[in-house]
């Protein structure tokens, strides 16, 4: 994981106000785009993925993912300059046992009648930057400055009186 983005990313993913989603996909290599608020760091590092639905597109796909060794997309924006993007790839998945249990009892708490199915750890493989002006400059390194025609002819153009 990249460190300079670690902790803006760790930020970033528990803000009040962040969107979070997880894109995976299926055998067919057909992607599922899926909003998921549960999205935390625990203390090793994983990113932990809440699952309250056995049959849910993410799940299956992360079924998937764990046994084919498939990664997967996490989007991240907090406000308009806070945007990562992580690869990850799936780590460990409990159904049962203590991690379960904690987690159960927290989401329980917060919500009497949640369900949970699984408690997924996903483990980062690299984080980028996603805010416009940082992807724009690492998208333009060690390429020729160019301009459209039509930036140069505003650019000149004789403003109205």
């Amino acid at each position: 994981m990249a460190p300079e983005f670690k902790q803006d990313f760790f930020s970033a993913l528990h803000g009040p106000d962040s969107v979070k989603l997880i894109a995976t996909t299926d055998e067919t290599g057909t992607p599922h785009l899926e909003e998921v608020p549960s999205l935390t760091f625990d203390a090793n590092g994983y990113i932990v993925l809440l699952e309250e639905n056995e049959y849910s597109h993410t799940n299956r796909n992360l079924v998937g993912s764990l046994w084919f060794n498939r990664k997967l997309s996490i989007y991240v924006r907090n406000g308009a300059t806070h945007q990562f993007q992580a690869i990850a790839k799936p780590y460990k998945v409990f159904i049962t046992g203590p991690v379960f249990e904690e987690h159960y009892r927290a989401i329980r708490a917060k919500r009497p009648n949640a369900k949970l199915s699984a408690v997924w750890l996903l483990e980062v493989v690299h984080i980028t930057d996603e805010n416009f002006k940082t992807r724009q400059a690492h998208e333009d390194l060690g390429r020729l400055a160019l301009i459209h025609l039509d930036q140069i002819a505003r650019s000149t153009a004789p403003t109205p009186s």
